[in-house]
């Protein structure tokens, strides 16, 4: 036995010998010319080796070869595809004993690869097909494939990897200060090992994935991989099951950073300051698509929390969607008001408006969108923030199917009342259609003030709203044209912090008179929004109406959206003050014009009556501005509110009911002496 062993050492050790004299009396520059044209076949393109070839023998020799290039596509923007400075590879000889081919490492510096498309998109990766003919050729003629050697180390040095779109024009670059891959063998896990830039931006990644055996047996493949980018720390841990398909998915997610905007500059796109954030989800892959579980999202002082599923197995993508948060602040997705002020571009003038400029588009609504895809969202924020407005306890569901779109219902919590609304767009039909329908109750005017910052402005105010409109269009102009339904809105008793409203209320004389007392707030004592709609057609028969403790306001008019003209009038009475107040100027205005450029013009007949008080009250002294006021306190409206809503009381009689087979008493006509004499009473009895 001793022998044989002895043996067997002097045959290994003599074909070592033997092997290692062979291969350094061979000039392997021989080869130069056969390993072009084995590429050239190959490929279809030129292979040049601009250095001397290099073999260093040893018990693992490696071939050294330096200024390699690969021609481009002959339509490409340079003319070569690769560039390498300088590539070595060392072989272990003794696994070649075995038949494998095992790679010790494999070095290559400075690659330059130079990947493209042309405009018709099609890549410089592409080769000729003559030398796929060529390979189908070996391949029929019994070459079958090679072995697949085993490399243990990749080590990558000073790389940079271009790609240019040249449907797009988009050009993106991947530069590698050093890459390293490494695995023992076939059945050893890879790990990898990366720095270098990303269209500039520093990247670092690092991890572990299964065998190439695995991959190559479909075996389970374990994945574990830490990025560092934009100031952001992102993993992937988890197992693919069936890896050469790339199905049965379980991954966990994680990303971690300051702000978004140096994320998204590293692919290359401009955002504004987000974050600071933390996102966390397991991912997998359900038959026929994908699912986002257990989605938990931190962006700043906002939250979302949630599942998200997209099948892709029918002929549109159809997404699910269960989501909540505890907060939701848009603010913490906008910019940052000293960012904005930076991003702010010198202030440009405004251009007029255009003579027959119009407000709502006739373009047609991009609707073919709501057609790609068929979803259904459920939302849910206990708190939910879009300044100024704040909601409580929001919920909204919406769906969408075949170009149908519900938004129904969305809740909101405001000022203490409940806001409801439903929207239906239907782009399924060759005439969209639009339907919308709010209801509110008890909705706090003087909270809802208080939160959007007028916090001085109103205490009180409930307010109650119903809007009902539909429409049909294929654009915001047919939709505008063609609305019908009406709006209303009530607002009940507040009080007015009068440093808001003294101006456009009180009396002018009793404003100027020092002795004057001032009370601290007005009362309103109810407010009225009320206009029907038909064919596009906005009625306001005095469905304008404030009172207050200080004047009434009436408006009415028209708005025409078709056409976009509106002729809407302010009529306004003082009920406290003697003089010529703002109230009476208020008389004066009307607004006129179109939408796109409204204009306060003079109601005429208003007009003429200011303008004959005023010279009466010259005239005498004043005396006629106490008649006036007097006079104006019984042929006024005192009940605007009732009016604009349509239930304006009766006339309560002073005298009692005329007795069973008695004539009623004929009705005496009003007598303003009388009035104006009650009047006096009442203001010195004050």
């Amino acid at each position: 036995m001793k022998k044989i062993l002895i043996g067997v050492v002097v045959l290994i050790v003599g074909v070592i010998v033997a092997g290692v004299v062979v291969l350094k009396s061979t000039d392997i520059n021989q080869y130069r010319g056969m390993i072009a044209e084995e590429a050239k076949k190959a490929t279809g393109r030129d292979l040049k080796l601009g250095g001397e070839l290099e073999l260093e023998v040893s018990f693992s020799p490696a071939i050294v070869a330096r200024e390699i290039s690969l021609s481009n596509a002959k339509w490409g923007s340079r003319p070569e595809m690769v560039k390498v400075k300088r590539f070595e590879a060392q072989v272990e000889l003794f696994p070649l004993l075995t038949g494998t081919i095992s790679l010790a490492k494999l070095i290559i510096i400075e690659p330059d690869i130079l990947l493209e498309t042309n405009k018709e998109g099609v890549g410089n990766w592409v080769f000729d097909p003559g030398a796929k003919k060529e390979e189908a050729k070996k391949k029929d003629e019994g070459g079958g494939a090679g072995t697949i050697p085993v490399v243990k180390l990749i080590d990558i040095q000073n790389a940079k990897f271009t790609y240019k779109d040249g449907v797009t024009g988009k050009t993106t670059a991947l530069g590698l200060d050093n890459l390293k891959a490494s695995a023992d063998s076939l059945s050893s896990p890879l790990n990898l090992a990366l720095k270098g830039t990303f269209n500039g931006n520093a990247v670092e990644v690092s991890g572990a994935f299964g065998s190439a055996e695995d991959i190559m047996d479909g075996n389970p493949l374990p994945v574990s991989i830490t990025a560092k980018a934009g100031g952001g720390v992102f993993t992937v841990k988890g197992k693919i099951e069936k890896p050469m398909e790339g199905k049965d998915i379980t991954l966990a997610l994680t990303a971690d950073g300051q702000n978004i905007a140096d994320v998204a500059a590293v692919a290359g796109a401009k955002l504004h300051a987000i974050g600071p954030y933390k996102v966390t989800a397991s991912v997998s892959d359900p038959k026929g698509g994908y699912a986002l579980n257990n989605l938990n999202v931190k962006v700043g002082s906002s939250d979302l929390t949630g599942n998200v599923a997209v099948s892709l197995a029918g002929k549109k993508p159809i997404i699910n969607a269960s989501l909540k948060s505890t907060l939701m602040d848009i603010a913490d997705f906008l910019p940052k008001s000293e960012e904005g002020d930076k991003a702010k571009a010198p202030e440009e003038k405004a251009e007029p408006a255009k003579k027959g400029q119009k407000v709502f588009p006739a373009d047609p609504l991009p609707l073919d969108a709501l057609k790609s895809v068929n979803a259904t969202i459920a939302y849910k924020a206990t708190k939910f923030i879009a300044k100024p407005m704040g909601i409580n306890d929001m919920s909204v569901d919406l769906s969408l199917q075949n170009g149908r779109l519900a938004v129904s219902p969305l809740n909101a919590g405001l000022g203490g009342g409940l806001l409801k609304t439903d929207i239906i767009l239907d782009g399924s039909k060759a005439t969209p259609s639009l339907s919308v329908k709010v209801n509110g109750k008890s909705l706090g005017l003087g909270k809802l003030l208080k939160e959007s910052g007028s916090s001085d402005l109103m205490n009180g105010g409930d307010m109650d709203i119903a809007i009902n409109l539909s429409g049909n269009g294929k654009s915001v102009a047919k939709l505008m044209a063609g609305l019908n339904g009406g709006a209303e809105i009530k607002v009940g008793e507040g009080k007015i912090n009068n440093s808001a409203i003294d101006w456009a209320g009180a009396d002018v004389f009793s404003q100027l008179n020092p002795f004057g007392s001032k009370e601290p707030f007005t009362i309103m004592k109810c407010g009225i929004v009320k206009a029907g709609i038909k064919k596009g057609m906005v009625t306001i028969d005095k469905g304008i109406a404030f009172e207050t403790s200080k004047m009434n306001v009436i408006g009415d008019g028209e708005v025409n959206l078709a056409k976009e003209t509106l002729d809407v009038s302010v009529n306004t009475s003082a009920k406290g003050g003697v003089g010529i107040g703002a109230g009476d100027l208020a008389k004066l205005v009307k607004l006129q014009g179109t939408l796109a450029e409204p204009s306060v013009g003079l109601d005429l007949l208003n007009t003429v009556a200011a303008g004959a008080k005023i010279g009466t009250a010259l005239a005498t002294g004043g005396v006629s501005l106490l008649v006036g006021a007097l006079t104006d306190k019984v042929t006024t409206d005192q009940e605007p509110c009732m009016t604009a809503l349509g239930l304006k009381s009766e006339q309560k009689s002073s005298t009692s009911a005329p007795a069973k087979n008695e004539a009623p008493k004929k009705e005496e006509p009003a007598n303003p002496i009388s009035g104006i004499t009650s009047g006096l009473k009442n203001l010195f009895g004050n």
